[in-house]
């Protein structure tokens, strides 16, 4: 993607996530520096080391009326982790009954993402209703989770739980380059299985799980390098964002963050339609450029958005840079005054000027014909735009104008003769 009208898209996406990125950066710098090694596996996040299960088990809640079906992921003393088809509906507080159990346990939700719950059981003791139970035991319902190391386990959950949500890939990385995280929308978009997510593979091995899937739009001959490249990308802890273009279409916008213990963040935001909107104006803008018409685009409070070459050779205007003030319609009419364009001076000059800004700004359709110092004559239309802007364009008409002249001096003079 290049060209100005690229770089402003890019400036727009940029600020547009900007303020996500920055609120999980700083949590994640926070909670990595505090305990790093929370951030890494399931049981390297909990005080007591869970052991991964396929048990099912009955979500029970509303006095055991309401049952929900789920997978027990992990297992401890003091938690588990459920996977459920959908976590919406599922309360902050119900009972969880094993399979081949015979007898409930009483749980309290810690986090959720989508279609998984992590929770911790609360007591030994079968509750009847969460109010019941708020009731009789004022005390906090978590005594694992008192102090700061709780504290700092339900802040991690709880992050864990907001990365799981957003549409952003986020991966975290230590300062080896080895996964300590990686969320869900990461998962999906890369289609990574959640046991290779889980088991805090190097960043290396993130980069051949895309070459293997064949995920990356690059040519085989190529694919070595690109990897290398990647990889010594995010080693140098480079801000620079990537646009990384898929078999499958989609452009999906990397950026690594360097995080204060050695660590990185990565970021990536799928921009396939805001680069694939750039690539049409880029190829609207350079096919414009190329006819002969002269054509200015407006918006609706006459501010100039483009200018073709066309436009800029026949009334000498200056081309607007994409970091430059973008010019009024009637700053452009007033340049006539210093480049003397229409051979005008005077009261005759401010009068053309009023009268070109009056019909622009009714969008008047008529054409008018603009004669310019040198004996050329351009015929300018004016069309109203559906967003309320103008498009103005200027047709060199100089020959068929002066036939015309000829044709009507001819008739004259047969008529006289």
């Amino acid at each position: 993607m290049t060209g100005k009208s690229g770089s402003r898209l890019r400036t727009a996406t940029r600020n547009g996530t900007t303020l996500l990125k920055r609120t999980v950066m700083d949590r994640a710098e926070t909670v990595l520096e505090r305990g790093q090694s929370w951030c890494s596996t399931m049981s390297e996040r909990r005080k007591t080391p869970r052991n991964r299960s396929l048990k099912g088990g009955k979500i029970l809640f509303n006095d055991k009326r309401s049952v929900i079906t789920c997978t027990v992921r992990n297992l401890s003393t003091v938690g588990a982790n459920l996977h459920v088809r959908s976590a919406l509906g599922v309360p902050a507080f119900f009972e969880l009954m094993l399979d081949g159990d015979t007898q409930a346990r009483s749980c309290q939700v810690v986090w959720k993402a989508p279609n998984r719950i992590g929770v911790e059981f609360s007591s030994p003791v079968i509750r009847t209703s969460p109010a019941v139970h708020l009731a009789h035991h004022p005390e906090p319902l978590a005594p694992a989770a008192t102090g700061a190391r709780g504290a700092l386990r339900i802040e991690m959950l709880s992050l864990r739980a907001a990365l799981d949500e957003v549409p952003l890939g986020i991966v975290l990385l230590d300062d080896g380059l080895r996964a300590r995280f990686i969320n869900g929308a990461f998962r999906t978009m890369w289609r990574l299985p959640d046991a290779t997510a889980e088991s805090a593979p190097a960043f290396a091995t993130l980069m051949y799980h895309g070459r293997d899937t064949r995920a990356y739009d690059v040519p085989d001959r190529d694919l070595g390098r690109y990897v290398e490249r990647r990889v010594e990308h995010v080693r140098g802890g480079n801000p620079v964002p990537i646009d990384l273009r898929l078999t499958s279409g989609d452009i999906i916008r990397f950026q690594c963050t360097k995080l204060p213990g050695g660590g990185r963040m990565l970021t990536y935001t799928d921009v396939t339609d805001i680069v694939r909107r750039s690539d049409e104006l880029e190829r609207l803008r350079g096919a414009l450029d190329n006819v002969e018409q002269g054509i200015i685009l407006l918006d609706e409070n006459l501010m100039v958005q483009f200018m073709n070459v066309a436009v800029r050779r026949q009334w000498q205007l200056p081309e607007i840079g994409a970091t430059e003030r973008k010019l009024g319609f009637d700053e452009l009419v007033a340049n006539a005054r210093s480049s003397n364009t229409f051979g005008m001076v005077g009261d005759a000059l401010e009068i053309y000027i009023a009268q070109r800004l009056a019909r622009v700004r009714a969008g008047d359709p008529r054409p008018m014909d603009l004669r310019h110092q040198d004996g050329r004559i351009f015929r300018c239309h004016c069309s109203v735009l559906s967003n309320g802007g103008r498009m103005l364009t200027y047709t060199d008409v100089t020959d068929l104008v002066r036939q015309t002249d000829d044709v009507r001096k001819l008739i004259a003079c047969s008529g006289s003769s």
